[in-house]
């Protein structure tokens, strides 16, 4: 999503936009219907690489949307 593109919605880009003053913010989805009511999931690990970084480090936040949803109608 793009803070100055606030209706459009970029779902089916091939990289994730995430910073640059706050103006990106990405939605990841995943399927959690496989894991059984009542499991306890003691571990899970999430890997993303950066491409055109600008070497200085950078910290991301990360929030849980509680709400249903659905990615491809999401907007700023």
């Amino acid at each position: 999503m793009y803070k100055y593109a606030t209706t459009s919605n970029y779902c089916s880009a091939d990289n994730l936009r995430v910073g640059n003053k706050q103006q990106y913010a990405s939605i990841l989805y995943f399927d959690l219907s496989s894991i059984p009511v009542g499991a306890s999931v003691s571990q899970a690990q999430l890997q993303v690489y950066a491409k055109g970084w600008g070497g200085s480090n950078m910290t991301l936040d990360v929030f849980r949307i509680l709400r249903n949803m659905t990615p491809c109608q999401a907007t700023w």
